[in-house]
């Protein structure tokens, strides 16, 4: 291995984990607005700004932000073979201030905000449809509800002990006390980068369909059909001369 693979390594590791964890919570923001909102989007200019804007922003700040973290802040830590991102880290993690705001900006503040809300949308159909008088249909309701408690979870099951831990750290805890744990926070909150996609495509229209057709259509499930040949078959006959005559 080299020192450039290693901090490579965790640049990508940091940005992504940091900035679908924060795209996630502005989908969650987006989402209320979208529902209970729509005109705050009606024009162009209002989707570039409520939409467009916030994306490249999250995205652009997290990609320049551990580019100068991981690449120009690197010092020199010795390197080992055995650990994760081969033991490396940056010294911007050495101030104390610096590890707080990243900690609460990149870790709490996400995870407050997907759950309050996703659940302020379905707190506010129930009580819009009470003030109405109407009873709450859950089927028509269903897709979306499955889908606000499934990121909900995923994020709070496999983000919650990193955080914990982080809390725990930044409280005074002793590090022999968490190490361990940490380890294991760090090694679950990887399975929210594989779950997220099949979490968000597992309530979309018709993706059950779609899927089929495209496997329908795949080389390895084309089947050879059969069709019956019509063959005429002749009749002869023997006319009185003992020509042999030919009806069909």
């Amino acid at each position: 291995f080299s020192p450039l693979f290693c901090q490579f390594w965790k640049f990508i590791d940091g940005s992504t984990y940091v900035t679908i964890a924060r795209l996630v919570a502005w989908t969650s923001i987006e989402r209320y607005i979208l529902i209970y909102n729509d005109n705050w989007m009606s024009t162009k200019k209002k989707k570039i700004l409520l939409h467009y804007m916030p994306i490249s922003i999250i995205v652009i700040y997290g990609f320049i932000l551990y580019i100068i973290i991981n690449f120009f802040l690197s010092c020199n830590h010795p390197y080992y073979s055995t650990k994760i991102f081969c033991g490396f880290y940056s010294c911007a993690y050495d101030s104390r201030g610096y590890s707080m705001f990243e900690f609460i900006t990149g870790g709490i503040t996400n995870g407050i905000i997907i759950a309050i809300f996703s659940l302020s949308l379905i707190i506010r159909l129930i009580i819009q449809k009470h003030r109405v008088n109407q009873q709450v249909k859950w089927r028509k309701h269903r897709k979306m509800v499955i889908q606000l408690i499934s990121i909900i979870l995923l994020f709070y099951i496999f983000y919650l002990p990193n955080v914990i831990t982080g809390i725990l750290s930044n409280c005074g805890v002793p590090w022999s006390y968490v190490e361990n744990f940490v380890a294991y926070g760090q090694f679950f909150s990887y399975y929210i980068h594989f779950l997220l996609p099949f979490v968000c495509a597992g309530t979309l229209p018709n993706l059950k369909n779609k899927i089929k057709n495209i496997l329908r259509l795949s080389p390895c499930h084309k089947h050879n059909t059969v069709e019956p040949i019509q063959n005429t078959i002749q009749r002869r006959g023997i006319d009185q001369n003992g020509n042999f005559n030919r009806n069909c």
